[in-house]
């Protein structure tokens, strides 16, 4: 949840920071960046619904809505929604593939949160400087699978750890967050 609210934050602060210098400029800037307060109004709505979802699953009542969707814009839809916030962390992401448009049967709404959350955890262990931080995701397509890499120059997972990221509630060790923590 905290993803979303960062990009509000973040938004609003540049909103009136540009209505503070020229008004004229304000305008055109709003008009850039209130799709981007929608579309994260709808993620925080989607991220309270996975709240509730996750009691579902948990009593057994939950049921994916599967269906043939194009993946490629969902990803770089998701990743193109958290540019303004990471770019409040000196961070820089790179949406690259050679994939025009993919079709597959599979969940947006799971899919949607898994981008979300790594995109997020990317942001939140790259180390951001003066020099800045990079996320890059790519999308390969193999003969029966389709390959969404998330590439950082953050901390990195330790290798014994790679095995358990999916893992529900899992989290790393906490001295690995603050490793980035008060880095400017």
């Amino acid at each position: 949840m905290k993803t979303p609210l960062n990009v509000f934050y973040s938004t609003v602060q540049l909103l009136e920071k540009t209505r503070k210098v020229n008004e004229e400029k304000f305008s055109k800037v709003y008009d850039k960046y209130s799709s981007s307060l929608k579309v994260n109004s709808k993620r925080m709505l989607r991220i309270i619904n996975n709240i509730v979802d996750t009691t579902r699953i948990d009593t057994g009542e939950f049921r994916a809505d599967f269906g043939n969707y194009e993946i490629v814009s969902l990803v770089e839809d998701v990743a193109m929604s958290t540019v303004s916030f990471a770019k409040s962390k000196n961070i820089s992401i790179e949406f690259d593939t050679n994939v025009e448009e993919h079709y597959i049967k599979y969940d947006p709404s799971m899919i949607e949160k898994i981008v979300l959350n790594l995109i997020s955890n990317s942001i939140k262990y790259t180390k951001y400087s003066k020099y800045g931080g990079i996320i890059k995701i790519d999308i390969i397509l193999e003969e029966k699978w389709i390959k969404i890499l998330f590439e950082d120059n953050g901390i990195g997972i330790p290798l014994e750890m790679k095995d358990k990221i999916f893992d529900r509630f899992l989290r790393l060790d906490n001295s690995l967050r603050r490793l980035n923590e008060g880095v400017e």
